[in-house]
Formats: C-alpha cells, structure tokens, sequence
C-alpha cells in the first residue's frame, strides 16, 4: 500500500488458498482492475476502481448498473424431425429490441444524485448477458457437458453473437439518436477490446459512432 510493503507470502501458496475456497464457498472474489482498465473501452476518459457487488460489471466512480440477461432456454425449438435447435434469428432481433429498449432507460430513468445522472447519461453503458448456459447447452448437446470443448465451442458461438449483435444495434441507434457524448472515435477504437471486434463492425463504428460506451456484461 503507497509502496509500503508490509509483508512477503508465497504467490502459489495464496492463488491456490483463493481458488480452492471459491470452488467450496463461492468466496472470496478476485479481479483485476489493472486489466480491465487495460481492456476498457473508455480507457481515455475514465478509471474502473471497482466493481458492483456481484462483480458482473466493473464501474467508476459513480458509475450505475444497468444488467439484462438473455435466457437461452427460450431459444431452444424443435426442427420436424425432432432435431433440437437454437433459433439464432429471434434470439439477434431480440438483442437489437433490447438495446435499444435499454438505452431508453437513460432518459426515462429517476437518479439519486447528479453524479450518477451524468456518468449514465454521457456513457450510456449497458451490460447484457446469458443466462441459463448450461441447461440450453447441455439439451443441444444431448449429455452432461458442462465445460468440455462441445459445450464451450457452442457457448462461443452464442456468446459472440450477442457481442457482434449487440455493437451493430449500438451502431444502429448512433445513426439514428447520436453518438455516446463521450464518444472519441480515434482513442474508442483504440480500446484492446473494440480491436478484438471483427473489421467490418469497427469500420461501422467510425463510420457511424456508437451508442453506448458498454454493451456486454457476464456474471
């Protein structure tokens, strides 16, 4: 602390402590905040010192949360031979309803003090996700999978199409409602993260701007 160090232990022995006590108790929580303002995509105009309590969405100061999950059970139908599928049509028009339904919310919202008014307002960051993973996954698959490679190549499939989904609706409402006010196109597509963004959604970003600073956000 302040460059004082006040005692030396063993790395391994403390990784090992955190890890094996959150497999038995859920507890304690690890993140890294120097790599999430490393990867921010607001890295040129805000520090994340920390997260909400759930650790989902990491914030700064005065920041808000506004989560939404995407239950991937409902997406699950049945082809006439019976085949199990995931209808990845509904499931896109879903993410582009949501979003911008979502970015409604900062408009229409009641906040507690002017700092959060303007954190939300200037940013506009929202944080989706998935919810029930292993119950749609596993059905698709036909066996307990959890966490083998089956399960985890068709998590990132969905999983990335939320991303691609949910930045292309963003792009979307920029042309329509204007950019983040926040929103410097040179330094945001600097970001590591929107650099891990296939070529054609970054070209629409400086094309076109964005929305909202944040789209994405996993429990």
């Amino acid at each position: 602390f302040e460059d004082k160090i006040y005692k030396t232990i063993d790395a391994r022995y403390l990784w090992n402590k955190i890890i094996s006590n959150a497999y038995s108790s859920a507890e304690p929580g690890i993140v890294f905040l120097d790599r999430m303002n490393e990867t921010n995509n607001l890295h040129y105009c805000e520090e994340i010192e920390a997260t909400n309590p759930c650790s989902e969405q990491p914030l700064p100061p005065y920041g808000l949360c506004l989560l939404g999950s995407f239950n991937l059970p409902a997406y699950l139908y049945k082809r006439n031979d019976g085949v199990l599928l995931f209808d990845f049509v509904q499931y896109r028009k879903d993410i582009f309803d949501v979003v911008e339904a979502y970015d409604n919310i900062f408009d229409e919202a009641v906040y507690a003090i002017p700092e959060h008014e303007i954190e939300a307002t200037t940013k506009r960051r929202m944080g989706l996700g998935l919810t029930g993973i292993a119950n749609a996954i596993e059905l698709l698959i036909g066996k307990p999978s959890y966490g083998n490679e089956d399960f985890c190549e068709t998590l990132n499939v969905i999983a990335s199409e939320l991303t691609y989904s949910a930045y292309m609706a963003s792009i979307e409402l920029a042309k329509k409602r204007g950019r983040f006010a926040l929103f410097d196109k040179d330094k945001y597509l600097e970001s590591k993260f929107i650099k891990t963004l296939p070529d054609d959604i970054q070209e629409s970003i400086y094309a076109h701007g964005i929305r909202n600073s944040h789209l994405i956000s996993y429990a």
